[in-house]
């Protein structure tokens, strides 16, 4: 899965990338977290441009944005059936910026953090983009909300030892296509993305501070020594 990431790049590597211009305060975050503002890139409204966005899709026949269930994640394998999310993949297909993202490894009541960045990132400051999905919920009151969730597949290589899912990277040939959602049906825009380049991926090991939705910082992506899970006492039977 996908539920925390990083983008710290300037703004000239983001404006290369994404053929796009940077408006608007812009600073690197080391620790976004669902339902914060996301910086996307779209072309829903035209040329393409950037928006920030609450990551946690609530699908449109949800009455309280309080009480949804927030979905941060969408399977690539069931996202054109899934009533939540069919109507985003085929009209509502966006990027979504990053240079790492965070993932847990379990080993019994123990959670070790891990940072994951490309082997070989797309753009300079390692810079690549997940496959996002926007869709809007209207309140009573007229309040349109537009939400976000990034599409996520099974994992493989390195990050496969960590966690079963790992986030879905557009490779930069396919940005026009993922985000035509004019000419190029879901299906179309999905195929290429459902086998991952294999081993693409490098982990390493990262403070617990991390955990903390509130933390933010350079510190958060330094390397450290795995916490070792204590050894279960041995019951003494005599």
């Amino acid at each position: 899965m996908c539920g925390r990431f990083v983008l710290r790049v300037s703004k000239p590597a983001f404006e290369t990338l994404f053929d796009v211009s940077v408006e608007g305060p812009y600073l690197p975050r080391f620790n976004i977290t669902p339902t914060q503002p996301v910086l996307t890139v779209h072309e829903l409204t035209g040329p393409r441009r950037m928006e920030y966005e609450r990551w946690g899709h609530i699908p449109h026949w949800h009455t309280d944005p309080q009480t949804a269930q927030l979905l941060i994640n969408a399977r690539i394998e069931t996202a054109l059936e899934k009533p939540s999310f069919r109507a985003a993949v085929n009209h509502k297909r966006c990027l979504v910026p990053a240079t790492h993202f965070y993932e847990w490894k379990r080993e019994g009541s123990h959670r070790q953090p891990f940072a994951v960045a490309r082997k070989e990132p797309d753009g300079e400051e390692g810079l690549f983009a997940f496959a996002g999905l926007l869709d809007d919920w209207t309140g009573k009151d007229g309040e349109v909300m537009t939400t976000l969730a990034i599409l996520t597949q099974q994992a493989d290589g390195a990050i496969a030892d960590i966690h079963h899912r790992m986030p879905v990277v557009v490779p930069t040939a396919h940005y026009g296509d993922w985000l035509n959602v004019r000419s190029v049906t879901a299906g179309e825009a999905l195929d290429p993305l459902r086998t991952p380049t294999t081993d693409a991926w490098r982990p390493w090991p990262v403070d617990p501070a991390v955990n903390k939705a509130g933390a933010d910082g350079p510190e958060l992506l330094r390397e450290v020594e795995p916490v070792k899970p204590e050894p279960k006492a041995q019951l003494d039977l005599f």
